[in-house]
């Protein structure tokens, strides 16, 4: 993923023809974005458990560390695509913790 990142669009369109991701990415992912905000949406389970498991997984520490994040000062995403989109907000890059902080306001209320 790094050297697509850094050699560009035409290297790895000659050089690559699909890739296998067997890990987690080590610059994050925008999925969790979602996960973060309301639980494992995968994962099927009782209604009533629903919200308690949403909470549980919003604060394990794995989540945040797995959100978009610069690798060996090399901006991975782009700066200004936006992650979240809010009736008020666009959350990107730049503006992660930002979310998190907001996320954390809406708990407490």
């Amino acid at each position: 993923l790094y050297c697509m990142s850094i050699l560009g669009p035409r290297w790895t369109k000659r050089y690559i023809d699909r890739t296998l991701q067997a890990a987690p990415a080590p610059m994050g992912t925008p999925a969790l974005f979602p996960s973060y905000a309301c639980g494992l949406p995968s994962v099927h389970i009782p209604k009533g458990l629903e919200e308690k498991l949403a909470h549980i997984t919003s604060t394990w520490p794995c989540m945040l560390a797995a959100l978009p994040l610069t690798v060996g000062g090399v901006e991975t995403f782009d700066p200004n695509y936006p992650f979240v989109k809010t009736p008020s907000r666009h959350y990107c890059f730049g503006d992660i913790g930002l979310y998190l902080e907001h996320m954390a306001d809406m708990e407490s209320d």
